[in-house]
C-alpha cells in the first residue's frame, strides 16, 4: 500500500505545497476571489490606505490555492494620472508560492495578463491626476461573502395580569414575544402554565397552548384538571419549530376552559421562553 502524511500540521517540518493543498480541498473546487473586500482611503500625495483585514483565495498557477491578507494596515504608493488621457489600474496582489509571499502594488490593468496574483481594487485615475484623492477606488466585491454565523439567542416574557379563560383559545396577556431570525433556524418554546381554580369555583379544566406565527397546535397543548376550591397546578410544555425561515416571528401562549367555571392562569407566573438555534 501507498502512505503518507496527512496535508495538515506535519510535525517538524513545513511543507508549503501540502498546505495549498488543504486550501485547495477546504475551498471545494470554487473559483479563487475576495473573501472580505480592501477597504481603501486616500493618504498622502499618491498614497492609498489599505485597511487591515483583507482576504482572498488565490490561483497559485499549480492546481493548489493559497489565502491573501493583512492584519495589519498597508500604505501603497500609486502613480500620477496621464497627461493625455484618463488611465485604468489596479490594486494589485503579486504572490510568490515557491517563496509564500506576497506584495500589493498599483498596476496598469493591462500588466495583469500572466501574472500571478489578483485584483484587489480598480482606479480609475484621472489625466494629470497627482492626488490619491482624486481617484475613483473600487474595491473587488467579494466572491464569496464573508458571513458570520448568528449565535443562538433567547426572548422570554411573563404574563402581565391573571387571566380568567373563556370557552374558546384566547391569548394570555402579556405572555408573548416577537423574535427576528436571520436565516433558517430551528425554534423552542418552553411554556409555563399556572392555572388554579378560585374558592367557590366548580372543577375546572383548562387547555394551554402555544401559537406560532398565529398557528395553534392541537399537539402542542396541555390541560390542567382542578378539582377542588382553591386548588393549583403548574405544567410545563415544550414545542419544537424546525426550518423555520428567516424573518419576524411571534411566539404566544394561548387558554381556553373546556369545562367548570372559576378558574385562572396566573401571572406572572405563566410565562414563555424561546431560544433560536441557527442551522
Amino acid at each position: 500500500m501507498t502512505t503518507g502524511l496527512m496535508e495538515w500540521g506535519q510535525a517538524g517540518s513545513y511543507n508549503a505545497p501540502d498546505d495549498r493543498r488543504v486550501i485547495s480541498a477546504l475551498v471545494a473546487g470554487r473559483s479563487p476571489g475576495v473573501v472580505k473586500p480592501v477597504v481603501l482611503t486616500a493618504g498622502s500625495g499618491l498614497n492609498i490606505n489599505v485597511a487591515a483585514g483583507w482576504l482572498a483565495v488565490v490561483d497559485c498557477g499549480d492546481g493548489t490555492n493559497g489565502v491573501i491578507g493583512t492584519g495589519s494596515a498597508l500604505v501603497i504608493p500609486a502613480n500620477a494620472g496621464d497627461p493625455g488621457a484618463p488611465r485604468t489600474d489596479s490594486l494589485w496582489c503579486d504572490i510568490s508560492p515557491a517563496n509564500g509571499t506576497f506584495a500589493v502594488v498599483v498596476i496598469p490593468q493591462s500588466a495583469e495578463t500572466g501574472r500571478l496574483g489578483l485584483r484587489l481594487a480598480t482606479l480609475t485615475v484621472p489625466t494629470n491626476a497627482n492626488l490619491a484623492s482624486a481617484f475613483t477606488m473600487t474595491p473587488v466585491a467579494a466572491a464569496y461573502p464573508w458571513v458570520p454565523k448568528p449565535l443562538p439567542a433567547a426572548y422570554a416574557a411573563s404574563s402581565s395580569s391573571n387571566y380568567n379563560p373563556g370557552t374558546s383559545l384566547g391569548d394570555i396577556p402579556g405572555a408573548s414575544v416577537t423574535f427576528t431570525t436571520t436565516g433558517l433556524s430551528t425554534v423552542l418554546v418552553l411554556a409555563v402554565f399556572d392555572a388554579a381554580i378560585a374558592t367557590g369555583g366548580t372543577n375546572f379544566s383548562v387547555v394551554g397552548g402555544v401559537v406560532f406565527d398565529g398557528t395553534p397546535n392541537a399537539s402542542q397543548q396541555v390541560i390542567n384538571q382542578l378539582t377542588g376550591a382553591a386548588n393549583r397546578q403548574t405544567t410545563p410544555l415544550l414545542a419544537l419549530y424546525t426550518n423555520v425561515a428567516a424573518g419576524s416571528h411571534t411566539a404566544k401562549l394561548q387558554a381556553q376552559a373546556s369545562s367548570g367555571s372559576g378558574g385562572v392562569v396566573r401571572s406572572p407566573q405563566t410565562y414563555i421562553t424561546v431560544l433560536t438555534i441557527p442551522v
